[in-house]
């Protein structure tokens, strides 16, 4: 994947992934790189709310990091978006939903 980041004005970013600008449903961004390994990119996606009721926890997230998180690979659940906790993960523990 191929990512470019462009600092549009002093308060608005571009982060394209593979040429969609994704910068909606990004709040942060880390670049790691390290001698002698490929450069590490970690993103921090927009989370609207975290509901922690251990029998049905729920994660809200905008329109914007579900789309970013389908391009990047994931599946959404099917209607009516209950998701075992145990057997699905995002990497940054976090699980979408509309």
């Amino acid at each position: 994947m191929q990512v470019a980041i462009f600092q549009d004005n002093p308060k608005e970013a571009s982060i394209l992934l593979d040429g969609v600008n994704v910068a909606d449903a990004v709040r942060g961004v880390n670049v790691i790189m390290r001698a002698q390994d490929l450069p590490q990119v970690e993103l921090d996606l927009v989370v609207v709310d975290v509901s922690l009721n251990l029998d049905q926890p729920q994660i809200m997230i905008p329109a914007s990091t579900r789309h970013l998180l389908i391009e990047l690979g994931w599946t959404p659940p099917a209607p009516p978006y209950r998701v075992d906790l145990t057997k699905h993960s995002i990497k940054g523990g976090a699980l979408p939903w509309d």
